[in-house]
């Protein structure tokens, strides 16, 4: 790392200016590729009676800061801990963001495309919030993280690696999700309870996701647009359909009916208030009875009437997708 990289380094975690360093720019954004935050980092150096010592730092922890125009392609940038902090129209493909945490972060016009990030990026404080408006996150792997209480704006998750994440309360408004989402939840309620709005998930396009062990806790979904394909199955009444599927799977002791009919249980305790199309991938029962229980399956609803189309949902009026 030469001396103006450090600089750089330096001035970004303090939240000084950059001016001076006449730093390069790319398509208008300064030049932050060489910049790297990885730890630990030697803080300073101690002379004791057995030798050398070396007090290394811990996280970088940027509080007040505001990032703007920057450019960290393929950066290192681990550990990273924002408070109060800014980030606009800055580009972080291909970084390594691993084991970041957020505290009331404003994320605007930026972009993640294949990114690896990990760790919690959005656990909100009662006196604020964390946002992401206009945000690309194209194939960023995203695995094992979780918001609280977050807020989406026209954001975009195409083909990123969601898998075992966690959005408790979070908000979503204009956002599109395409590609495989793997035990995702999407809770009403952030964590405790009644601390934050709760999610409405408002104008969210899942027409090209797909859905694989996936839950919706308390949330109508009026204002969802379904997958359209032949893997997912919207099934009409839901809170009475899946009453109705429960019944039909009482007397059923094979390992994998009780589990189609555990999933059922987790179901009816998360029906939205108003709840009246819910989904369900027909891989996830697959993997449970195999294609000769997903033909079962699908014959039960078929008789009550219940399934609808993804394309006669996603055209309806939102008020017609509420119970009364």
């Amino acid at each position: 790392m030469n001396e103006i990289q450090r600089e750089k380094k330096k001035r970004l975690v303090s939240g000084e200016s950059l001016d001076g360093l006449n730093p390069a720019r790319i398509d208008g954004r300064i030049d932050m590729r060489g910049v790297s935050v990885a730890g630990p980092i030697v803080t300073r150096t101690l002379q004791t009676p057995i030798g050398e010592a070396r007090v290394l730092s811990g996280p970088t922890i940027i509080r007040n800061g505001s990032w703007r125009g920057l450019d960290f392609t393929g950066a290192t940038l681990p550990r990273l801990r924002f408070f109060d902090s800014s980030l606009t129209d800055c580009i972080f493909d291909r970084c390594d963001i691993h084991d970041i945490r957020v505290w009331t972060l404003q994320c605007t016009d930026c972009r993640f495309l294949s990114a690896v990030v990990s760790g919690s990026l959005g656990p909100a404080r009662p006196e604020g919030s964390t946002y992401y408006r206009n945000v690309d996150f194209t194939g960023a792997d995203l695995r094992d993280t979780s918001y609280n209480s977050t807020v989406f704006v026209n954001c975009l998750f195409r083909n990123t690696r969601l898998t075992k994440v966690e959005f408790w309360g979070s908000n979503f408004t204009d956002c599109v999700f395409e590609g495989e989402l793997r035990e995702v939840i999407f809770s009403r309620d952030g964590l405790p309870r009644g601390q934050n709005p709760p999610n409405e998930m408002i104008n969210v396009d899942l027409r090209k996701a797909k859905l694989r062990m996936c839950g919706f806790r308390k949330l109508n979904l009026d204002r969802v647009l379904f997958p359209e394909d032949d893997e997912h199955i919207i099934l009409d009444q839901y809170p009475e359909t899946v009453d109705r599927l429960l019944e039909q799977l009482a007397a059923r002791t094979e390992s994998g009916w009780l589990g189609v009919a555990g999933l059922l249980e987790w179901d009816q305790k998360c029906v939205g208030p108003r709840q009246r199309f819910g989904v369900w991938s027909k891989q996830d029962i697959v993997a449970e009875v195999g294609e000769d229980g997903l033909s079962e399956f699908l014959g039960w609803v078929q008789a009550w009437g219940v399934p609808r189309s993804a394309q006669e949902v996603n055209a309806m009026d939102p008020k017609d997708r509420l119970l009364p």
